[in-house]
């Protein structure tokens, strides 16, 4: 059965074939689905009081009419948070839903009529044919935003303070919005005593989605009715200073939060009415002034009894104080059902930064390393440039790095990808830690004595790649390349130095994705990827060589926060110069341990150079980094995922490193072998190896073992300050032997 399926992999990959080097062939994966932008948009603009708004041909309309919704809710929405925006919000008005899923303003993973992406202040609403539905939407969305710069904007310093303190639960943060564009809340008063009756038996910050909102709505509206509607602010406030929804509540009503959820309760369930606390007006106490006199030379003012002339006063508020506050009002609020809207210009498609991320990074080759990403990209996201680099601190510094430049154009229905890359491996030292990277190249680096290499590999290519969708789910790839790779020998004294090797390499891939992205940010679906490339040498055809690569993925829900995650991966390198892949250890491993061995495959080419070529595929974990090498790999991982925030939601997880637990079981197994006999042949790689290279004698042994590899166990997966980290625990079992466990501990995402 085992052969079977071997076989069957080994036919679909030269039948539809896959790949490119893959250092981080886990976490670097890409897949993604596909825009189908069958229209072009031509974006308008114009603006009112407070806000920007932007349509393409039939929507004028429709966005002048939000525009005098919004305005006549801004004065209510500002009132009721306590907050005024420095920015105006710009809202993207789209006539249809499709026509919002066409566009590159939205994600992929999202199938919402209104985005709200309160980082970049901008709101996304599609009309469907539903008038109330849309303007009250539209100001759920514009609250969406003004509550999260109130919570989460601010400095550089507080606004990642908040990012990384502040957890609020979805009661609070989309209840508090539903609060704010809903007219009446008191005509909901049925509906929120249904559902308040339905979560009776749930912990408040377990629930999720409509549950949430409308419980959520309902304590906004007591604390408005019971405490008033200045209460609401002062809460939203002491919020974002003290981290603790609960605290803000207790500490602003003066009531312990238990009590607060009893009254609210008792009010909703069983109709106990209303003792709002009556203000009391205490008599007040009029001081009469007492008259001083002093002796004052002429022309000398009392300034500590001093009256002001009345008529003077009256006369100073009608010319300055006056146009001043009607200035401000007409700046802010407009008379309801009219709002004073510029004329319509062209759309400014300016160009803006995106983001920066800082990764950490342990390179297969380089080990540990920092990288640094930074993009931009117009207005609306049809044009973005990108720059990713990878260093390591190390001397000297400038001689391990990898960068690339690329600029992608998704304004049509076929998208272009323009990119540079450059990669350098710099070895000074060698010893046991890299000696599994000489072991394909038949050089044997002994732990006792390392080699001073003085060697610099260097990579460089340029791409362009043509991506055109078939449909949402499916991708063509086509990626013709130009490749230069560099062996530089700082030990030579002549000029001439190693030859440069240069390849033209075309890429063809078949993309597949239809997962879906839960709130949690948990996957569910499938992907994969199927890749063939071709390298031919421009003027040896000895050292031309092609690559087949196929990667699928499959993630699948089993019960509420418990997923079973699997993936498959095959790959081949066939050719004169078929190149080498790698199995072992856990990627991005940060405690990694390579296999140390003096045993090699006979064969191999001494080339360094086949060093920028290496590949390596995934985690094969309870084995050392770089156990199995050979021209061909077969690889699978399965996981079996438990998110401890949804098994047990009655827990307050109030911090990230809590919220983000993960419990995993998995189990690897591969393995990886060289010829095209495939590893059950008794005369392949894993059965013959050479000892004695280089000696005065060479002896090469065949045994017969099971050529796969496996290792089981389990582990943990969490956020620590923005950078995600897994531990496994993980026993490796070959040749019906089980190994002593080992312990990977790593950083990034899994499959």
């Amino acid at each position: 059965m085992i052969r079977l399926l071997f076989l069957c992999i080994l036919w679909l990959g030269f039948s539809v074939s896959a790949s490119a080097q893959r250092y981080y062939g886990v976490s670097k994966e890409r897949f993604g689905k596909s825009k189908l932008q069958t229209k072009e948009f031509q974006w308008k603009t114009f603006s009112s009081a407070n806000f920007e708004f932007n349509f393409y041909k039939g929507g004028e309309s429709l966005a002048r009419n939000a525009a005098t919704h919004l305005e006549n809710s801004y004065s209510r929405i500002t009132n009721i948070l306590g907050y005024i925006p420095y920015e105006p919000v710009k809202v993207f008005v789209f006539n249809h839903p499709q026509d919002l899923q066409s566009s590159n303003l939205i994600s992929n993973q999202k199938e919402e009529k209104y985005v709200v992406d309160a980082k970049h202040g901008r709101i996304l609403a599609a009309f469907d044919k539903n008038d109330s539905l849309f303007n009250r939407n539209l100001v759920e969305s514009i609250a969406s935003i003004y509550v999260y710069e109130m919570l989460y904007g601010g400095s550089i310093r507080e606004s990642l303070e908040s990012q990384i303190l502040l957890n609020l639960p979805e009661w609070y943060s989309q209840g508090i919005c539903a609060y704010v564009a809903e007219v009446d809340n008191t005509a909901q008063f049925e509906k929120f005593k249904m559902y308040i009756s339905a979560a009776q038996s749930k912990r408040l910050k377990s629930l999720k989605g409509e549950e949430a909102e409308v419980v959520g709505q309902s304590i906004w509206h007591f604390i408005a009715l019971k405490y008033g509607k200045d209460n609401i602010s002062n809460i939203l406030n002491l919020t974002r200073i003290i981290h603790d929804e609960q605290s803000s509540i207790t500490s602003t009503l003066g009531v312990s939060f238990s009590k607060f959820m009893q009254e609210w309760t008792d009010f909703y369930l069983k109709g106990v009415p209303l003792h709002a606390p009556e203000a009391q007006e205490k008599p007040v106490e009029v001081v009469k002034p007492v008259k001083r006199f002093l002796d004052l030379k002429p022309g000398e003012v009392d300034t500590d009894d001093y009256i002001f002339n009345e008529e003077n006063v009256l006369k100073y508020k009608e010319a300055i104080v006056a146009p001043t506050t009607a200035a401000t009002r007409a700046s802010r609020t407009e008379t309801p059902g009219v709002a004073k809207l510029s004329a319509v210009k062209s759309f400014k498609n300016f160009l803006v930064s995106n983001e920066r991320k800082i990764d950490v990074l342990v390179d297969p080759v380089r080990q540990f390393g920092i990288g640094y990403g930074l993009s931009f990209n117009d207005v609306l996201q049809n044009h973005i440039f990108s720059f990713n680099s990878y260093l390591r601190p190390s001397t000297p510094l400038f001689k391990n790095f990898d960068f690339d430049l690329s600029y992608g154009n998704y304004s049509g229905k076929v998208d272009w990808l323009f990119k540079y890359e450059k990669r350098s491996i710099n070895f000074e030292t060698v010893d046991d830690r890299d000696a599994f990277l000489f072991r394909p190249l038949n050089r044997i680096i002994y732990e006792d004595t390392p080699e001073y290499l003085q060697r610099r590999l260097v990579q460089q290519r340029i791409s362009v790649s043509m991506l055109y969708p078939f449909s949402e789910k499916w991708r063509l790839e086509v990626t013709p390349a130009v490749v230069k790779n560099d062996d530089i020998d700082y030990g030579l004294t002549t000029k001439d130095g190693v030859p440069s090797d240069y390849y033209i390499a075309p890429q063809v891939s078949l993309v597949y994705d239809n997962t879906k992205l839960s709130h949690l940010g948990v996957e569910t679906g499938t992907k994969a990827k199927v890749v063939y490339d071709q390298y031919f040498h421009t003027s040896n055809t000895l050292r031309s060589f092609k690559n087949a690569y196929i990667d699928v993925r499959h993630y699948q829900r089993i019960l509420p926060g418990l997923q079973i995650a699997g993936r498959l991966s095959y790959g081949t390198s066939r050719g004169n110069a078929p190149k080498f892949t790698f199995l072992g250890g856990a990627e991005n491993g940060l405690n990694r341990s390579t296999y140390k061995s003096d045993e090699m495959a006979s064969g191999g080419d001494p080339d360094l150079k086949n060093i920028l070529l290496y590949q390596f595929p995934g985690n094969l974990r309870g084995f050392d980094f770089g156990r199995l090498y050979g021209n061909n790999h077969l690889l699978g991982n399965v996981e079996l995922r438990s998110h401890l925030i949804e098994i047990l939601p009655q827990m307050a997880l109030s911090s990230n490193l809590l919220r983000n637990l993960q419990i995993v079981g998995f189990y690897d197994i591969g393995t990886a072998w060289m010829g095209s006999k495939g590893p059950f042949s008794r005369q392949n790689s894993l059965n013959t190896t050479v000892i004695g290279q280089g000696q005065s004698f060479v002896i090469e042994v065949t045994n017969f073992k099971n050529p796969f590899l496996s290792g089981f166990g389990g582990g943990l997966r969490t956020t620590v300050l923005g950078v995600f980290l897994r531990a496994d625990y993980a026993w490796g079992w070959e040749d019906r032997e089980t190994h002593s466990p080992k312990f990977h501990l790593s950083v990034g995402k899994d499959f």
